[in-house]
């Protein structure tokens, strides 16, 4: 939790790249985290490994809804499980940013 809300203060990161895979990250650090990449104006690239957590809808959502309103983001690479985390690739499609995806 205290991750993402430290996010949206990093006025001046460009890029992040976070491996969170296997770490038991759960639907509200999930959210937290997503509601924080929203916030990052600068973030342009971003490298973010959520694979083999315990991630449903109510952190999916969020996380989507994050990083569709992310603006400056230009590159991402996500590592997610595909299956469950729908919302989240539906989002970044729709984006402009080249988009690369890990789909576990």
């Amino acid at each position: 939790g205290a991750l993402g809300e430290h996010l949206g203060g990093a006025r001046r990161m460009r890029t992040l790249r976070l491996e969170l895979g296997q770490n038991q990250v759960r639907d509200a650090g999930t959210g937290r985290l997503g509601a924080g990449l929203g916030r990052a104006p600068a973030l342009a690239t971003l490298s973010l490994d959520l694979a083999g957590n315990q991630i449903g809808d109510r952190g999916a959502g969020p996380m989507a809804e994050g990083l569709a309103s992310a603006t400056s983001l230009e590159a991402v690479h996500l590592a997610i499980d595909w299956r469950r985390h729908a919302k989240i690739t539906a989002a970044m499609t729709q984006r402009r940013a080249t988009l690369a995806l890990s789909l576990a």
